[in-house]
């Protein structure tokens, strides 16, 4: 009887995610992936960057940026 080969490396580790369905993601998703490129692309690929509160996470930052898009775009 044929086994199904253990994963390796990170896989081993890692939980199994479900995908998400694209019809699933808000605006804020959309706004929040921009908005991770362009402080990627400004920052270099960094888990932390400075901003004027101090220290902050440059995923939380994204999110931050996409939060006032929301709001620039219903005004």
């Amino acid at each position: 009887m044929a086994r199904k080969p253990k994963p390796d490396g990170i896989a081993a580790i890692v939980a199994k995610q479900d995908p998400v369905s694209i019809q699933d993601l808000t605006m804020q998703d959309f706004f929040a992936a921009f908005a991770l490129q362009g402080l990627l692309a400004y920052h270099g690929d960094r888990n932390h960057i400075i901003d004027d509160e101090g220290t902050t996470s440059i995923h939380a930052a994204a999110f931050d940026h996409a939060d006032e898009m929301l709001q620039r775009r219903e005004t």
